[in-house]
């Protein structure tokens, strides 16, 4: 665990734990958060409920413990704030981890999402095994504040694979973005 402070903002980052199974209705108010929040735009289209909360949080923790996941999760105001995954994929990709960074509005625009970015891709190098050769992102091509973003952090677009999602009554085509490790 550790206290950072970004733009004048105070964060407790620390990585998901087995005590995060006796606090499933703070991870579901996050993500619920999240998908009932347009500007979002995550891949998720139900509000989730509480058992399907703390399935999600005993399948992570799995994971954990089996060197192929990391998942940070950033506290402010009582609040989870933010989240960052990386996650190994199977078999012949797994020199490939899959990334993502989610912030709940009235957090956004401190650095939060910068500061997770770099922790999970760090940890990846020095955690996983096997050792990740590239990070895999996947957003909305209507994200463009995401796109930007994960691009001045060194990711660069290199697919775009037509009508993978449906948001707003749209089909919206899922942009594939790499990093080298």
């Amino acid at each position: 665990m550790e206290k950072v402070v970004l733009n004048g903002k105070m964060f407790v980052i620390r990585s998901l734990s087995q005590g995060d199974l006796k606090r499933p209705e703070i991870f579901l108010d996050y993500i619920n958060s999240l998908i009932l929040d347009q500007e979002a735009m995550i891949s998720f289209s139900e509000e989730k409920t509480i058992e399907e909360e703390k399935a999600w949080l005993a399948n992570m923790l799995s994971q954990i413990n089996s060197s192929r996941t990391r998942i940070f999760i950033a506290e402010a105001d009582g609040l989870i704030a933010g989240e960052a995954a990386v996650c190994l994929c199977l078999e012949r990709r797994q020199h490939v981890a899959e990334s993502g960074v989610s912030i709940i509005k009235g957090y956004r625009g401190y650095g939060l999402g910068k500061y997770l970015l770099q922790k999970v891709i760090d940890i990846a190098k020095d955690e996983l095994v096997p050792c990740p050769k590239m990070i895999r992102i996947s957003v909305f091509s209507s994200n463009d504040v995401a796109l930007s973003f994960y691009q001045k952090c060194g990711f660069r677009a290199v697919a775009s694979i037509p009508n993978q999602f449906e948001f707003g009554g749209q089909s919206i085509d899922e942009i594939v973005m790499l990093k080298s490790v």
